[in-house]
């Protein structure tokens, strides 16, 4: 099923589409996402490899002080992003031109799907909407681009002949190792094209169809492999201990932190709990609509077409359970699931005609992922930093250089434009914070050889400005909503 230059243009939502592709430029040229903590651990390797020095992150004290520098991040992103910024340099504009590409993509293949399944043409708007609010907010992690790199990937391997197919196969496979967890979609994706040769009458059919799935799948792992190791430098063993030394002090995320807050923080308890029963309830509806459907119709291949499906999303949804377990990616490829499924139920039941049940649930998801994607609330609320405060902070640096400066990622995008200078370290992962600066005398303060520059919507991860007068509460009809805040992300110099 190909999609032409002249289909799209035909398709009575074509333009909707375009014009949420032209959405995620214009998000970029409005600077957003806004700066997150993880963008230091995620973009660093790229920026090293646009330098020549391949995936590191020599500015970092965690992967300073564990791994000697080395990146033990899955390198085709740094090399995709790395590729980018040596050719539109290593800017904020060409990191958020990026990721609104990758976004662009993602749109222009989940749009085939909609028609695909025919769905209405309101479902892709909200997808799409939904899809920009979920994972930009997360900073410059690889969760957009891998799952950029499946979509389309998936939309080549659906349709087309067999060079289309393998091209879409290799993309599958190298969105795999650019984000590992989207291994929970490509394996029943690739069962049930296995499982597909079953509904064949032609025994002989039957063998053609395996024997070219088993060739596409033995010459895209053989290639992005070979690209891997070649990334790595062939240095499987240490990569694997960087790996293994990263993932251990980083798993359990579930327990550590997601259910410990379940009932105090909104948007975890929304995230975890009320879009997967929005989910899994308008799912369960559907799946026994179409059972019943199909029962009545006798349509024995139908009823195993049917079966074939079901246990390619059971076992995607038992594969993404266990992954959130350990994964931050985990839970939110999760909440993309439960948001994209959802609207597609709703989509559905547009069709049947329940169109109160489509509206409602439409409606609850879209205005209950405000709540729990604050990200993005932040973002609307916040300001860039004052130009006169960005020039009095660099001034102050270049008159008295300190042995080390500990950096927030807003003040990396705003002060240096992700350009740091040699002693510039990321105050993200470093044991010494500014509570304990805080307790030192003036002596002792003098005598560190440091400076913090800081971020308004960063001193909250400090203790010591819980009650900081510059951090305002997020209201929603004059109602505070917990562990959401917002200022004028101001910088700020900390001695």
């Amino acid at each position: 099923m190909g999609l032409s230059w002249e289909g799209v243009r035909s398709w009575p939502s074509g333009r909707l589409t375009w014009a949420l592709v032209a959405g995620w430029f214009v998000l970029a040229f409005l600077d957003f996402p806004i700066p997150f903590l993880d963008d230091i651990c995620y973009g660093a390797p790229a920026i090293e490899v646009a330098n020549g020095h391949g995936p590191m992150i020599p500015w970092s004290a965690y992967y300073l002080e564990r791994f000697g520098g080395h990146s033990c991040y899955p390198p085709y992103y740094a090399y995709l992003l790395g590729g980018w910024l040596k050719v539109f340099g290593v800017t904020t504009a060409s990191f958020l031109f990026f990721m609104s590409t990758c976004g662009a993509a993602v749109t222009l293949a989940f749009a085939y799907w909609i028609r695909r399944w025919k769905l209405p043409t309101w479902t892709e708007a909200v997808a799409a909407l939904l899809f920009v609010i979920l994972l930009p907010t997360r900073g410059f992690r690889p969760d957009l681009c891998g799952f950029a790199l499946f979509a389309v990937g998936a939309w080549m391997e659906a349709g087309g002949g067999g060079p289309r197919k393998l091209a879409g196969t290799l993309l599958i496979f190298a969105s795999v190792a650019t984000l590992p967890f989207l291994g929970v979609l490509a394996l029943p994706l690739f069962l049930y094209r296995f499982a597909e040769g079953f509904l064949l009458p032609d025994r002989a059919l039957r063998n053609a169809r395996w024997g070219a799935l088993a060739l596409r799948l033995a010459v895209a792992g053989a290639v992005t492999g070979f690209l891997f190791l070649a990334m790595i430098g062939f240095h499987l063993e240490p990569f694997w201990t960087n790996f293994k030394g990263n993932a251990e002090d980083t798993v359990n995320l579930l327990g550590s932190i997601y259910l410990h807050n379940l009932f105090r923080s909104p948007g975890i308890f929304l995230r975890l709990v009320v879009f997967p029963a929005l989910f899994f309830t308008g799912a369960a509806c559907y799946l026994v609509s179409a059972y019943r459907e199909f029962a009545r119709s006798g349509d024995g291949p139908g009823k195993v077409a049917f079966s074939l499906r079901l246990g390619a999303v059971l076992l995607a949804l038992g594969l993404i359970v266990r992954g959130i377990a350990v994964s931050s990616a985990g839970l939110a490829l999760f909440d993309l699931i439960c948001c994209f499924g959802a609207v597609a139920v709703a989509g559905w039941a547009w069709k049947l005609g329940r169109r109160t049940v489509a509206v409602g649930l439409t409606a609850a998801v879209c205005g209950l992922y405000l709540l729990a994607c604050w990200q993005i609330v932040n973002w609307i609320f916040c300001k860039p930093p004052n130009p006169a405060n960005l020039a009095a902070i660099r001034q102050e640096l270049e008159a008295e250089p300190p042995d080390l400066i500990q950096i927030d990622m807003s003040a990396l995008r705003y002060l240096y434009d992700y350009r740091l200078p040699p002693n510039a370290r990321d105050s993200v992962f470093t044991d010494f914070d500014y509570a304990q600066w805080q307790q030192l005398t003036p002596e002792q303060r003098h005598g560190q050889k440091r400076v913090w520059v800081v971020n308004a919507v960063s001193l909250t991860y400090y203790d010591a400005y819980k009650n900081d007068p510059r951090i305002e509460p997020v209201r929603l009809f004059g109602v505070k909503i917990p562990h959401c805040v917002r200022n004028g992300a101001e910088l700020f110099l900390l001695k």
